[in-house]
């Protein structure tokens, strides 16, 4: 059985709608954050179905949001989308859970590092969908799955 819990936020530049975490009745040891790509939500097919499978197998699932419009190569609200996402990710109690894995697309795969990175400063999985050309010399060293196509235009 799984529980749907709603998380305020409290942010000039995370919409105003709570934000998802879905939470198995029985202790999980694992925790899923799902970060989506600039102008998507975690509702597109890609982020839906490894939320759903991601349930399946037993793992809590933190689905966040921020608006699409914004422009990321702002440094002040990036860095603020990044702390946004810090402290929701602290309200499930992310060191209760054993493992921690981020599923980002495209600019969500930077926000999900610098999340880690900044704030969490332990080591996590990564699954990075549709990285940005930016990503690759980030991650270079890190333990992680990137899927991307043959013919995406952002990253080479």
């Amino acid at each position: 059985m799984i529980e749907r819990h709603l998380i305020q936020v409290e942010s000039k530049y995370i919409e105003d709608n709570p934000i998802q975490f879905l939470k198995h009745l029985e202790p999980s040891k694992y925790l899923v954050v799902i970060f989506p790509g600039g102008n998507n939500s975690t509702s597109i097919p890609i982020l839906h179905y490894a939320r759903k499978a991601s349930l399946s197998i037993g793992c809590d699932v933190l689905s966040l949001r921020y608006p699409g419009q914004l422009n990321f190569k702002d440094n002040e609200i990036y860095d603020t989308i990044v702390e946004a996402c810090f402290n929701i990710i602290s309200k499930v109690n992310y060191e209760a859970y054993e493992k921690i894995i981020f599923i980002s697309k495209s600019i969500g795969n930077l926000i999900a590092i610098d999340v880690e990175r900044k704030h969490l400063g332990i080591n996590l999985t990564h699954v990075f969908y549709t990285p940005v050309e930016r990503l690759v010399e980030k991650v270079h060293s890190q333990e992680c799955l990137i899927l991307t196509g043959a013919n995406d235009k952002h990253i080479k």
